[in-house]
């Protein structure tokens, strides 16, 4: 056991990391308001959100989730209640989010896709007593036993596109609370204390490794530290290759080609059913895409072909890397820089450790072997929500370390890249 676990130990693929990317970080513990709260602070006048062509500053961004704080507190959320999200990509996302966050509640985000099967399910098992829905979802939860928050995607449209929209579509008549009239609320200045090792920043739901949905408990030391370990390789590249922004985009190939031209994107993440739709649409040769630098692909592997055809038409380095909803999200990913290997998930980012280990027993297998991937690091969640017979399965302890079983069966090279 002790000769496998040192193969490991030793963190081969450090050596394939890209210059100028530490082995290990010094990671800080904070609440994850905290990162809205510095960034309103220092850079206000910068833009955090670009949303059909309304930007919204972090400036802007935090005192709407302060405000947005102020009108859940009215509506006497307290810290450790649970909000549900059943929204799109949209501002009211990051407005809810940190407001709520702000507050002390805990977050469980919903798929948009959801029937109302499914959104009732989650609600009763997170414990939510609060939903923050757009009005065209607004017949999926209307029988839930929640207080309702109702929003338009035209509240933060730009104003020809809202007037727009508006006249296309009226919305359902409803009988909840409006998220525009909470957002004129008293601002939270005050901010909930936080344990960020042990309080929960959110309850991501997933069929995890059965296929039966079940609550990721997702603290707040989780994302900051994911977010700390991504820093270090984007931060790495923006020093090396100007890397500057990217922009929050729904899945329509011809906006999405038109947003990069249109605000010089950068850097790109994505999963390779949009590359590939951007490969195939008809207008992939008339957007000038030349602006990306760097594009991630996780959530399915990688067509080897579509990543030399997506480099082709952009001249973009497109590198595939690996997560999971319980790991907050990010575990693996290919150099961008400098080596990487095709068909490969990557390397383990900085602070994570990752094996292989016998499916069926708790214990390490050799380097070479084929097993279950398993990975330990700051940002491996905290357990299953109220499913203690699941957390038995889904974790071990070996060699000083607690293992997460991913359910992919893998494989780890002589220089410590990973294969599903």
């Amino acid at each position: 056991m002790e000769d496998a676990f040192s193969f490991y130990k030793s963190k081969p693929w450090t050596r394939s990391y890209d210059e100028g990317v530490p082995e290990e970080l010094d990671i800080r513990v904070f609440p994850l308001y905290g990162i809205l709260d510095e960034h309103a602070k220092s850079i206000p006048s910068e833009t955090a959100i670009i949303f059909m062509g309304r930007r919204i500053t972090y400036g802007e961004l935090g005192e709407l989730s302060d405000r947005f704080a102020g009108g859940l507190r009215r509506l006497g959320v307290k810290k450790g209640d649970v909000g549900a999200l059943l929204l799109p990509n949209s501002p009211q996302f990051a407005i809810a989010y940190f407001g709520a966050l702000k507050l002390g509640a805990v977050v469980t985000p919903m798929n948009p896709l959801y029937t109302q099967r499914e959104i009732d399910h989650q609600i009763h098992d997170s414990g939510a007593k609060i939903i923050v829905a757009l009005d065209q979802f607004y017949d999926k939860v209307k029988e839930s036993n929640v207080d309702i928050i109702v929003t338009s995607i035209a509240d933060y449209l730009p104003r020809r596109l809202a007037v727009a929209y508006s006249l296309m579509s009226r919305g359902p008549r409803v009988n909840a609370h409006r998220f525009k009239d909470l957002i004129k609320s008293e601002p939270l200045r005050d901010r909930a204390s936080i344990d960020p090792s042990s309080d929960l920043a959110a309850i991501m739901y997933t069929g995890g490794t059965t296929g039966v949905p079940k609550g990721a408990e997702i603290t707040h030391a989780n994302i900051v530290a994911n977010l700390q370990q991504l820093s270090a390789i984007i931060q790495n590249v923006e020093r090396k290759a100007n890397v500057k922004r990217g922009v929050w985009m729904r899945f329509n190939p011809k906006e999405v080609m038109s947003a990069i031209e249109k605000h010089k994107v950068t850097l790109f993440h994505g999963v390779p059913t949009l590359y590939i739709a951007l490969l195939n649409s008809p207008y992939a040769s008339k957007y000038d895409m030349s602006s990306l630098i760097a594009c991630i692909s996780g959530a399915a592997p990688l067509p080897h072909e579509v990543a030399e055809r997506f480099e082709k038409l952009t001249g973009a380095r497109l590198r595939e890397g690996y997560g999971m909803t319980e790991t907050a999200v990010v575990t693996h990913v290919n150099p961008i820089l400098g080596k990487y290997k095709i068909g490969s998930i990557g390397v383990p980012i900085p602070n994570t450790i990752a094996a292989i280990a016998d499916p069926d027993k708790p214990q390490l297998l050799p380097q070479g072997e084929t097993g279950e991937l398993v990975i330990s690091g700051p940002q491996v969640m905290r357990g299953y929500h109220n499913m203690p017979s699941d957390n038995e399965l889904v974790f071990f302890q070996c060699c000083g370390y607690r293992w997460l079983r991913t359910g992919d069966l893998a494989y780890m090279d002589e220089e410590g890249f990973f294969f599903i």
